[in-house]
Parts: C-alpha cells; structure tokens; sequence
C-alpha cells in the first residue's frame, strides 16, 4: 500500500506544479482575451471617427483580433511548456506581413471615397 509521505511527494513534484502552471496559462488566456476586447473597441471607436467605412472596419478588427489572439494562445502555450517557435517562425514570416500592407491599402483607397467599389 502507498505510504502518505510517497503520495505527498509525489503530488508536490507532480501535480502542483502543473497545477499552477494551468492556472497561469488560463489566467494569461483570460486577461489576454479582455485585453483584446479592450484594444478592439478602442480601435473600432478610432476607426468610426475616421469616418472609414463599415465593412473595412469589420475587416481591419478581424485581422487584429486574429493576430492578438495568436500573440495571447502562443504566450498561454509557452507557460504550459509547448515548443512555441514554430509560431514565432510564423509571425515574422514576410507574407504574414504582407496582410498588413494590403489593409493598408485598401484604407487608403476606401478614405478617398473610392468606397463604392467594394
């Protein structure tokens, strides 16, 4: 039979330390997540007073959201222990950037009142 003293060893070599590191990742990924809301509505309200249309607005929060979110899920997987530089790899990538020159592009087109075309 396990004696009490294995069982205490062995959860405080094993479980706790998981255990922690879950609750950190989850509480990353939880803050993350608001954080996000935060900078999506702040960039939402920037948009609107820039009188730049609807759609591309949508367009312009979708792709931040996406991109913060890998930021938030990478740092919440790199507290759990997960090999995270594949994604580092991934985010410095050129044609991941390319994404960013093409919003751009097109909110410039959109702010000369070229709109009408999309």
């Amino acid at each position: 039979m396990l004696e009490l003293s294995t069982i205490t060893q062995w959860l405080s070599s094993h479980i706790i330390p998981w255990g922690v590191n879950i609750t950190l990742a989850l509480l990353i990924f939880l803050v993350g997540r608001i954080g996000i809301k935060w900078i999506i509505k702040l960039l939402d309200k920037v948009l609107v007073r820039a009188n730049v249309d609807a759609i591309l607005i949508n367009f312009i929060n979708a792709i931040v959201h996406a991109v913060l979110l890998l930021f938030v899920v990478v740092a919440s997987l790199n507290k759990l222990g997960v090999d995270t530089t594949i994604f580092g790899g991934l985010i410095g990538c050129r044609r991941f950037g390319d994404w960013f020159i093409f919003a751009r592009l097109v909110t410039k087109f959109c702010r000369r009142g070229n709109a009408a075309y999309f």
